[in-house]
């Protein structure tokens, strides 16, 4: 899904601070026991003006960040939080709000900033620097909320203390609490109209016996306070003070209330701030180790980027992605003197497939030594795939045996395939086909085998997906319209910019250092949004 300012996004955030394609989020299905069950679900930021925040932390662009629920997002003036149906609230954590403003003798109002920063007295001042230590030795997030609360409810006169999530509806999101009697947990209720005027990041309060009409605070008792609490510029939630209405009440003035709590709020926001960030932290660099090993796995096993096999000289090379590592490429010389070439993609990420990248990329070879035809080694690997790989693997497969003598071609694929014969006069062939299921998937289809010719002088390139399919990167110039930007943003590299870039380096030996740079222009960033593979031979 893409989240941005325009209408034709996936899902729409009309404001001038969010960029035409601002974010996205990915579905990934579980790709192994270690995963969650129900799959997981990823953010990444797309090059966007003002950027995209998770948990307070801004996101690198174009690196993905596992989301989970209870998450808070900003994109723009808004912050979404991450709702997860599976995990159903405890009894008691989704309490109700209720509308009080249009009562008699009701006042809900905002705390002027000069009033709630008064200076403390000595015994609110120790309490402040207490609970600052109490927050610097929190490990996570619930400590700092439970350091936040014991410390409001010692430090105020008020005996009832809960740490609510942004609010959505008619219900709450109730973190944790402290001076609720165990009969109450079931139907607490708050103020939506208090918790609505603190949404706009100062405290505020609920006074009984005001005249609405003159908004004054005087002395009038403060039944209720809500204190918003900023994990940098991130709403991260809100204590909510107040006491049952049998106990009594000081007529403190509204200053004088919430000093201390918007102090203690904002020593719990520098908290969760960096319990967010080290979070965020762990998350993407677990991510990012995963993918090391994967594609340190892949390159042991991969050709020499150059080399010479019988009378064919061929270069390869496979560009990692950001997110998937499932791209491969071999050469086998044949005892019977002809070139066996393959390009597979195994669809997934992270160990699990780079661990089935190079079983297939064995069984492969194994069976183009044992010189067999490309059907017949495509229709082996997708049995092998079928008897012993779960159906939610799959490979694509470009499968291509070169005869030197005949001046021969055979080749066959599974799934859709990427190949061209720029022949020596400058004509160009397209071998690509699409009629073939992946292997692996559940198909009684028999795969086929093509055959074209392949002269001294001619050029045998075979592609990825990833390389065709690698979109464009978006245009910086604020100026253009939705129309021009959707025309431009986003667009394929495809096969035509590559037989340009054949054609234009003419009969150079290894002409994919000059695709690559053609297509991290095309892509804006040096890192792919895909595994981009090619091999060239020449005869």
């Amino acid at each position: 899904m893409i989240v941005g300012r325009m209408s034709t996004n996936d899902f729409q955030l009309n404001d001038p601070s969010v960029s035409r394609r601002h974010a996205s989020l990915t579905f990934r299905p579980p790709e192994s026991d270690d995963d969650p069950p129900a799959g997981e679900w990823l953010i990444a930021d797309l090059e966007s003006s003002r950027g995209t925040w998770l948990n307070s932390v801004r996101l690198n662009t174009r690196h993905q960040y596992r989301i989970r629920g209870g998450d808070l997002i900003v994109i723009g003036p808004w912050t979404l939080v991450v709702v997860d149906p599976d995990l159903r609230s405890a009894p008691g954590t989704s309490p109700a709000t209720i509308v009080d403003e249009d009562e008699l003798g009701t006042l809900v109002a905002p705390i002027e900033p000069s009033a709630a920063s008064a200076s403390l007295p000595q015994p609110e001042l120790q309490q402040l620097l207490d609970c600052s230590a109490r927050i610097h030795e929190a490990r996570n997030a619930d400590e700092v909320i439970r350091a936040l609360l014991d410390a409001v409810i010692v430090g105020t006169d008020f005996t009832r203390a809960a740490f609510l999530r942004p609010p959505g509806g008619d219900t709450t999101e109730m973190m944790a609490s402290k001076g609720y009697a165990e009969r109450e947990l079931g139907s607490p209720t708050f103020s939506r109209t208090l918790i609505q005027e603190a949404s706009g990041g100062a405290p505020a309060r609920l006074q009984r016996g005001s005249m609405k009409a003159t908004g004054a605070a005087g002395d009038d008792t403060v039944v209720a306070l809500c204190v918003p609490v900023m994990a940098g510029t991130t709403l991260a939630g809100f204590v909510y003070l107040d006491k049952p209405s049998h106990q009594p009440r000081r007529k403190w003035t509204a200053g004088r209330v919430a000093a201390l709590p918007a102090g203690l709020a904002r020593l719990a926001g520098m908290g969760l701030a960096n319990c967010m960030r080290i979070d965020i932290e762990r998350r993407q660099s677990q991510n990012e180790a995963e993918m090391k090993i994967a594609a340190a796995v892949q390159r042991w096993l991969l050709p020499k980027r150059t080399g010479r096999l019988g009378p064919w000289a061929y270069s390869g090379e496979t560009r990692q992605g950001k997110y998937i590592r499932g791209d491969f490429f071999d050469l086998v010389l044949r005892a019977d003197g002809r070139l066996a070439v393959v390009v597979g993609d195994v669809l997934g990420r992270g160990i699990p497939v780079s661990v089935l990248v190079s079983a297939t990329q064995g069984f492969l070879h194994a069976r183009l030594e044992q010189c067999d035809g490309p059907a017949d080694v495509v229709t082996a690997l997708h049995e092998f795939y079928r008897a012993r790989v779960e159906h939610s693997r799959f490979a694509k497969l470009w499968v291509g045996v070169l005869d030197a003598e005949s001046g021969t071609l055979e080749y066959a694929m599974a799934g859709q395939g990427h190949a061209v014969v720029l022949e020596s006069g400058g004509a160009v062939r397209n071998l690509s086909d699409d009629r073939y299921p992946l292997a692996g998937t559940k198909h009684q289809d028999t795969y086929g085998t093509s055959t074209s010719s392949v002269s001294s002088g001619d050029r045998l390139l075979v592609l990825s997906d990833g390389l065709i399919n690698q979109r464009a990167g978006e245009p910086n110039d604020a100026s253009i319209t939705d129309a021009e930007f959707a025309e431009t943003a986003g667009q394929p590299f495809g096969m035509e910019r590559v037989i340009q870039r054949l054609q234009a380096d003419g009969a150079s030996p290894d002409v994919l250092p000059s695709i690559f740079d053609a297509l991290t222009t095309h892509a804006g960033a040096e890192v792919l949004d895909d595994d981009a593979t090619a091999v060239l031979i020449a005869r």
